[in-house]
């Protein structure tokens, strides 16, 4: 009774922090609030590997050996700034694994998950009871029982112990690693399932999800939106959005026979060799979705399964909201312009009088002009995450055309044309003053940065500003 108490009050607080967001004015980054506790650093559940290990014979100084790498991996993320402590997507995530336990009490308080800064639409899950789950995937759910599917999926792999069961096939995926893209580092390519695995775990997921409260229709369609690439979005309409009294869009260069080509061309080896069916299954983090998907409606008919409605998704679609913004927030900290960019636009379309969004639009145009002035953007571009749909073509096309003059025009003129209702803010009037430098010289900036002193004389930039000043 009190586990469920406080699971209520849990959940009663993260609605009333969501709802303080107002996404159509402004939005707060997420940041880690307090210590980190040594509770939550710790592995939840080591006994069910070594009890694995023991049951297929692996060599002790193997299971040493692996332990020791997980492990080492684990905290690596869980120190490094790349996972969410203390609010409210942990939480909620969090609330969603906890119901789906309430089935399984040999694993209650055994399995923990973490919320990652991550982009790419994945999840993973240790032997040790410890799950990952990409901040991509969240934004790319539909429904909270799609959210519970994945995790379903995740607690099958712990609970079967895939990871003991396909050493063999790991040996060789370390092996090959070299040759394997997959963004998220290298634990997550080493604990890559094999095709049996997967296969295994959704039947097993499948099974929990139906004992539980959420919809199990809905486990299918999750794995689909696994592969869901925003591909049938409208075009951005580029020439609205950055033609200017500074700047006008060479349409040319971004019409549908140029990002044909791009999306033909900009491809790397590895991601072509995915494409064309070149790279084993075992080395593909989802492997054959379409395949998984009809076995899981198969099963779904041959137990006569009606389904349940969805919980009431108001919350849902608002952890989902959070979770693009995080997403927007993290491109931008982590330098990949092209997709804040990108990124920025599409929730441009939802909400188009957000300061937040505006301003990382901004900012990513800047900073864009900065690394172009050093002849960096190009490379730059080439390490960024690659996105596979005709916008995110469009927005590369249109970074990479204009000559370092022609795009500082771009830029200026964006923020040039925000002014009006956003003169007030004073993130606005800093990154006004520093595009009027970068385009129009020092000696014109002055004059912003002198005003900026003015209205924020308590700033945290005013000591950037002196500098700037001298």
């Amino acid at each position: 009774m009190l586990k469920q108490f406080t699971s209520i009050v849990a959940f009663i607080c993260i609605s009333a922090s969501l709802f303080s967001q107002n996404f159509n004015d402004n939005y707060e980054p997420i940041l880690i609030k307090g210590d980190i506790s040594s509770q939550e650093l710790s592995s939840p559940n080591w006994g069910i590997f070594k009890e694995a290990a023991r049951k297929y014979a692996m060599d002790s100084q193997k299971t040493w050996r692996l332990e020791k790498d997980i492990n080492q991996d684990r905290l690596k993320m869980l120190t490094g700034g790349a996972v969410y402590f203390h609010d409210e997507i942990s939480q909620f995530v969090q609330k969603i694994l906890n119901d789906l336990l309430i089935t399984e009490p040999a694993l209650e308080g055994k399995i923990k998950v973490y919320v990652t800064r991550y982009s790419s639409v994945n999840a993973i899950s240790l032997p040790e009871g410890s799950i990952f789950l990409n901040i991509g995937l969240i934004a790319t759910m539909e429904n909270e029982s799609q959210l519970a599917a994945i995790l379903c999926h995740e607690i099958a792999h712990i609970k079967k112990q895939h990871v003991v069961s396909n050493m063999q096939k790991l040996e060789k995926i370390k092996q090959e690693e070299e040759n394997v893209y997959n963004p998220d580092g290298n634990m997550f390519r080493n604990l890559s399932f094999s095709r049996d695995n997967e296969f295994e775990a959704d039947a097993v997921g499948l099974s929990l999800l139906i004992a539980s409260k959420y919809n199990a229709a809905e486990m299918p369609k999750a794995l689909e939106m696994l592969e869901h690439l925003d591909s049938n979005e409208a075009p951005f309409d580029l020439v609205k959005l950055f033609n200017t009294d500074y700047y006008t869009i060479d349409t040319a260069s971004i019409s549908p026979k140029k990002i044909t080509k791009w999306l033909k061309s900009e491809r790397t080896d590895s991601d072509n060799a995915m494409i064309l069916g070149l790279v084993e299954d075992i080395y593909l983090t989802h492997p054959e979705i379409e395949k998984r998907s009809l076995a899981l409606r198969e099963i779904l008919k041959s137990t006569n399964y009606q389904g349940k409605g969805n919980n009431p998704e108001s919350t849902f679609q608002k952890i989902k909201e959070l979770a693009r913004f995080e997403i927007l927030a993290n491109s931008l900290a982590n330098g990949n312009y092209v997709k804040t960019l990108y990124e920025g636009l599409r929730l441009l379309r939802i909400y188009p009088e957000n300061s937040f969004v505006k301003l990382c639009i901004m900012k990513s145009l800047y900073w864009m002009s900065q690394l172009k002035d050093q002849d960096l953007l190009e490379n730059v571009m080439e390490k960024s995450s690659l996105i596979p749909t005709r916008n995110y073509a469009m927005i590369s096309l249109l970074v990479a055309k204009p000559d370092l003059t022609q795009f500082k025009k771009l830029m200026y003129g964006y923020t040039k044309a925000q002014e009006e209702k956003l003169k007030n803010r004073e993130e606005f009037a800093l990154q006004l003053a520093l595009a009027t430098e970068a385009y129009l010289g020092k000696e014109a900036a002055n004059v912003f940065y002198r005003q900026f002193l003015v209205a924020f004389p308590q700033s945290s930039y005013k000591t950037l500003i002196a500098e700037k000043l001298k």
